[in-house]
């Protein structure tokens, strides 16, 4: 695994960690974004950035817009509070930034990968719930869950993917007459 790779697998778990456990559970959303900022300053000299932004752009409203449907149907309970809470926004911002860095294996193999992240999405709600940042009223609608992130990374990986080498340096034309 190379080394930029593995920076960001840590600072997504780092992310991760402060948006549920800080966010979540205290209600603190500050150190949420400084864990953002910190992951976001490590892509950024990277040639991916943009891709990262303009993925990150789509992906926290939809990932955000998708755990507010989750709590409106009483799929996942966030304190009884009607719209996902903001450091919910912080954790789909810290995946959006390893899409293109260490979820790569993922998005080079978009059926491979969405799959797995389907698969292994309940888990994630589900560690939450147990650091108390969430409740699950009832485990069996996790399917959904699953099956909805199935979708949405088969076509975040997709789209990822077919962008991949959009940011390489266009060497300038020189007229010869």
């Amino acid at each position: 695994m190379a080394r930029d790779t593995l920076i960001n697998a840590v600072l997504f778990q780092v992310l991760w960690f402060a948006s549920v456990i800080v966010g979540g559970v205290h209600g603190l959303l500050w150190p949420c974004v400084v864990a953002s900022v910190v992951l976001l300053a490590s892509v950024w000299p990277t040639p991916e950035r943009m891709r990262d932004v303009l993925l990150a752009s789509v992906l926290v409203p939809i990932g955000w817009a998708l755990d507010t449907v989750w709590a409106v149907f009483g799929v996942l309970d966030f304190d009884g509070a009607p719209l996902a809470p903001l450091w919910i926004a912080t954790l789909w911002f810290g995946v959006a930034l390893s899409v293109n860095h260490s979820l790569k294996i993922f998005r080079d193999n978009a059926l491979i990968g969405s799959l797995v992240v389907g698969a292994f999405a309940p888990f994630s709600y589900f560690g939450g719930s147990k650091l108390g940042a969430v409740s699950i009223p009832a485990l069996a609608p996790l399917g959904a869950i699953a099956i909805a992130w199935f979708v949405l990374f088969y076509l975040v990986f997709r789209f990822s993917a077919d962008r991949a080498g959009d940011e390489s340096p266009v060497a300038p034309t020189v007229a010869t007459d």
